[in-house]
């Protein structure tokens, strides 16, 4: 995926974590059972990536260009610049989580094209009113609110 951000849910409000850059699925050959697979953004605003165990029937959760879970009793957000990334993500995450698999990509479509400065400020803006809007239409939002 091209670009990705992520957030942490710290009791009722959204945490940036400063990470930000291609969003990565890895199956990991040197897991044990039911911790195979694991969510990568290679971040590009530091050196710390983000790095998170997809385990077996984890909450995930989308809305708009959101995909939230719920792994060992933390709450993470991703924010997808493009929405179809973010349903493909959604439903992969979904089926891993669930002892599926995904498709690998065929030649060409593992490129990771990030996008201009200028469509990264314009969604950035975007973003900020979404999270506003949102915010101020649940006054008083819980972990369940978020999730459920």
């Amino acid at each position: 995926v091209k670009f990705a951000e992520a957030y942490e849910l710290v009791g009722t409000e959204w945490k940036s974590l400063s990470v930000g850059g291609p969003f990565i699925l890895v199956e990991r050959s040197d897991s044990t059972p039911g911790n195979r697979y694991k969510i990568v953004i290679l971040n590009r605003k530091s050196l710390d990536n983000f790095e998170q165990e997809i385990l077996p029937n984890m909450v995930i959760e989308s809305q708009q260009n959101y995909v939230f879970i719920e792994a060992e009793k933390k709450v993470f957000g991703f924010w997808f610049y493009d929405a179809a990334d973010q349903q493909s993500c959604y439903q992969s995450i979904k089926r891993l989580s669930k002892g599926g698999s995904v498709p690998l990509p065929t030649a060409g479509e593992g490129k990771v094209l990030a996008p201009s400065r200028s469509e990264r400020k314009r969604e950035k803006s975007k973003r900020k009113k979404a999270v506003a809007a949102i915010a101020t239409s649940v006054p008083k939002a819980t972990r369940e609110d978020v999730i459920y």
